[in-house]
């Protein structure tokens, strides 16, 4: 389940944008758990967590709440790249996005759905304090074995400044920190599988378009 962190001014904000833009919003009553259906609404936990990249991804995409997703954990899988899997008692946090279809389109290129790097899941979200459910689309990585080590640059440049701009908390902050080459998160961080990794960043780059420049 994705629990985002709203107040009634917000609920207000999110239902007037996607009204406007004329997206579907169903709603079963105002008492009980409402279900909400937003198809533009994209659940983001690694380097599109960044505005400046998601500026250029998905120009006109508005950054609408943070969020967190239970019972899954963030990983840098075997292509140095971002990764989801199941852990109980685990969560991830990350940054809903409101995007339009063809911001959707650009993100299944980015996360290479057609080759089956990534595929889409629609996931659950609870929103408070309103007690509302409703659906965010989630990109989930067919690779979810850890990796040796992260696209150079990727963790510091793409996914920690994201992270830090949108207030996520400090405990998952210092969780995603493990992550940094070299970190404690990685099963033995004194061992660099070269071959592999070069073949992952090459894959990464052609697939994701994150070359570790910045």
């Amino acid at each position: 389940m994705v629990e985002v962190c709203l107040g009634h001014g917000d609920i207000s904000r999110v239902v007037g944008l996607l009204l406007d833009d004329s997206c579907c919003l169903l709603i079963d009553g105002p008492e009980k758990g409402e279900i909400f259906a937003m198809p533009g609404l994209y659940f983001a936990y690694g380097s599109n967590m960044s505005a400046e990249q998601m500026a250029v991804r998905c120009p006109g995409a508005v950054a609408m709440a943070v969020a967190k997703l239970d019972d899954w954990q963030f990983i840098i899988n075997q292509l140095g790249a971002a990764a989801l899997r199941r852990a109980e008692g685990k969560a991830v946090w990350g940054v809903i996005w409101r995007c339009h279809a063809r911001h959707m389109a650009n993100l299944d290129r980015y996360e290479a759905v057609a080759r089956g790097i990534y595929y889409r899941e629609q996931m659950k979200l609870s929103v408070k304090p309103l007690n509302q459910a409703q659906l965010a689309t989630v990109y989930t990585a067919s690779d979810q074995t850890i990796g040796a080590a992260p696209i150079p640059g990727y963790v510091e440049h793409a996914i920690l400044p994201g992270a830090e701009a949108f207030g996520l908390p400090e405990a998952y902050i210092s969780e995603l920190q493990t992550w940094l080459p070299g970190g404690s998160a990685y099963p033995d961080p004194d061992i660099r599988r070269q071959s592999t990794f070069r073949f992952g960043l090459k894959k990464a780059r052609k697939f994701t378009g994150w070359g570790g420049q910045r």
